[in-house]
């Protein structure tokens, strides 16, 4: 019979494929605008948008994001320096050339934390919070249709691993990256992949001929450039 590890390890995987968003949908998440409604917004909703691309283009627990201090940004080697982790294990983590402006113009408004969480002018605690992520973060998924149950803010850190694993990133690496403490766990998001298993249905005859002819053409030049590179 089926044992109850492995009954476990389908359901997380079941439900990590549920977790992730696309490309499109981080895209279209991290684009969104302020909706102005009678009063003016303030710049909090811009603060929400680079915590949202850090966690997207870092693969950094949220924790780990609103702990972020001035003195953890390292600007000069090009990454976030993590102390205060899950797993009590400090770790870098590169800074993605896409959060650089922002980043930059939003550290010199700090004094401490990156993300001090306020309501109506006063501390109510020290840093954002999973309130604070997970009301700001399903506010938007709402204003963008987004119903799939098990999205989360986490979601952006699936999405980030898998996205990276597709790559053929070498794993370890992925796992220094994210702070995975087992290999086991960087792993199991090798499953998600779909990339492989897009270009084994682009190579299935009847189906690549009842492609258009452009799209016929694009996957020749494609295939002619990887032989290329293969015997380069």
């Amino acid at each position: 019979g089926t044992s109850i590890y492995t009954t476990i390890t389908c359901f997380k995987e079941k439900e990590f494929i549920k977790a992730t968003m696309s490309d499109k949908e981080i895209e279209n998440f991290l684009a969104l605008k302020p909706i102005r409604k009678g009063r003016k917004e303030g710049g909090n909703f811009y603060v929400w948008t680079l915590f949202f691309s850090i966690c997207a283009f870092s693969g950094m627990r949220p924790g780990e994001v609103a702990n972020l201090k001035i003195d953890t940004v390292d600007f000069g080697r090009g990454v976030f320096i993590l102390e205060d982790t899950k797993t009590n294990t400090p770790r870098y983590v590169p800074i993605a050339p896409t959060l650089l402006s922002a980043l930059t113009s939003h550290v010199k408004k700090c004094t401490d934390y990156l993300f001090p969480s306020k309501q109506g002018g006063t501390y109510k605690g020290v840093v954002f919070d999973s309130v604070d992520w997970g009301y700001n973060f399903h506010a938007r998924l709402k204003r963008l249709g987004i119903k799939r149950k098990n999205i989360s803010t986490y979601s952006l850190r699936h999405s980030f691993i898998t996205r990276w694993a597709g790559e053929d990133i070498n794993i370890f690496k992925i796992q220094r990256i994210v702070g995975h403490q087992n290999i086991k766990t960087t792993s199991g998001y090798m499953h998600l992949v779909t990339k492989d298993l897009t270009k084994a249905m682009n190579k299935d005859p009847l189906a690549r001929a009842k492609l258009p002819l452009y799209e016929r053409k694009k996957m020749f030049r494609e295939l002619a450039f990887k032989l290329l590179e293969d015997f380069a």
